[in-house]
């Protein structure tokens, strides 16, 4: 399976809960193996492609989530890469769009060349009842049900349902997270995602604040925390030395400052996230980055 690695969201949750994701839009295949969605220019795939090829109905899905409007020139470059993939491995491509725009009925194409010839399964984000899902949340949560891997996909993709309101329902569900009953790692995936959607989504700054508020709940979006916290401190600072406090005193906070950074980058690059995740999430810079992984002897790529 393939799938557009430059949407952060869908790569975190597919790299964690691959079958799932394919379960909940629908797509009832059995995962085998993950590749990046360049595979195509890289030998070194070659290999597990060819194997993968030689067992019978195995076939690759190129997964598209999909943010504008579907065009010819968007469905000439599925059906490009689909051509590129059959020449150069000799395999089946199933070409599955993830249209986050827009609704089934005011699609014209379907009766385009085009379309017919990429044949893509196209679902359609808009025409799902976000009032529905919300509805089952809130039900799981007043009865003290534990979250499963369906209901945390919910949580993190429900506000693109909406055709207005998107940010409201952001921070409803935002608000639900930290009411409902979820393990650690469903948590901690459901706060990445919702930290990256955030600025995607809300342009209301109070509504930002209290989102970053809400999203301070998990231990797993160090920044915010971190931000708090170094404010706090350096606020402590001036007032200490306003009253005599030794400069000693306050480089050593500083220092613990630093040691926690390091700290925070070095636990997100053991979890193989990119770098430019880290950025985004930490809003550490690069060279924070390459000093934490040299310090801990992980090898990174720039």
């Amino acid at each position: 399976m393939v799938h557009q690695s430059k949407d952060k969201v869908f790569k975190f949750m597919f790299d964690g809960f691959p079958q799932e994701l394919l379960y909940y839009f629908n797509v009832n295949e059995i995962f085998v193996e993950f590749l990046e969605t360049e595979f195509i220019d890289q030998n070194g795939n070659k290999k597990v492609l060819d194997k993968l090829a030689k067992v019978l109905r195995n076939f690759l899905i190129d997964f598209e989530p999909h943010s504008s409007r579907i065009n010819i020139q968007t469905l000439l470059n599925f059906e490009q890469y689909q051509m590129l993939t059959r020449a150069k491995y000799n395999m089946e491509v199933k070409t599955v769009i993830i249209s986050l725009f827009g609704h089934e009925k005011d699609f014209k194409l379907k009766n385009h060349a085009v379309f017919k010839r990429l044949t893509p399964d196209i679902i359609w984000f808009k025409d799902e009842d976000e009032k529905k899902y919300l509805k089952e949340i809130k039900s799981k949560i007043e009865n003290k049900e534990e979250f499963s891997v369906y209901d945390s996909f919910n949580l993190i993709l429900l506000h693109l349902m909406a055709d207005e309101n998107e940010e409201v329902l952001f921070e409803e569900t935002c608000l639900l997270t930290n009411e409902a009953i979820i393990n650690d790692d469903l948590l901690d995936l459901i706060k990445v995602c919702q930290t990256w959607f955030l600025d995607e989504t809300v342009k209301d700054e109070n509504r930002k604040n209290r989102i970053k508020e809400l999203l301070k709940m998990s231990d797993y979006v160090p920044s915010i925390l971190i931000e708090t916290r170094k404010e706090g401190l350096e606020e402590g600072i001036k007032k200490g030395e306003s009253i005599g406090i030794k400069k000693g005193e306050s480089i050593g906070i500083k220092k613990g400052i630093e040691q926690e950074k390091i700290n925070v980058i070095t636990n997100l690059l053991k979890e193989s996230l990119d770098i430019e995740f880290i950025q985004k999430i930490t809003h550490y810079s690069l060279s924070d980055i390459k000093k934490a992984a040299k310090l801990a002897s992980i090898n990174i790529k720039i």
